[in-house]
């Protein structure tokens, strides 16, 4: 898996959902199934833009099946990325 990118030493791997600091900046990244979930198993008419800020304010992820991982957020990264999701958007 990951071809010639896994043989470079800056390379690593990281698990799902993760916290990376880039430059003094804090992102949050995840692969968006928590995301998914929540619509999987609530009748929602928001904007999945709307809901994916929940978590943020939340400060945590919260499972909505049982194999979807909790996690705190213990303080609003600088960015955070959700992906795998129908669409592309984003908001300040």
């Amino acid at each position: 898996m990951f071809g010639e990118a896994r043989r470079n030493e800056r390379f690593k791997c990281k698990t799902n959902t993760t916290w990376l600091m880039v430059d003094g900046q804090t992102i949050l990244v995840t692969s968006g199934q928590t995301l998914d979930d929540v619509y999987k198993y609530l009748d929602l008419t928001d904007e999945r833009l709307t809901v994916a800020t929940h978590p943020l304010r939340w400060r945590y992820m919260a499972p909505t099946a049982p194999d979807t991982l909790a996690l705190i957020v213990p303080s609003t990264p600088h960015i955070y990325h959700i992906g795998n999701q129908p669409s592309a958007a984003m908001t300040l």
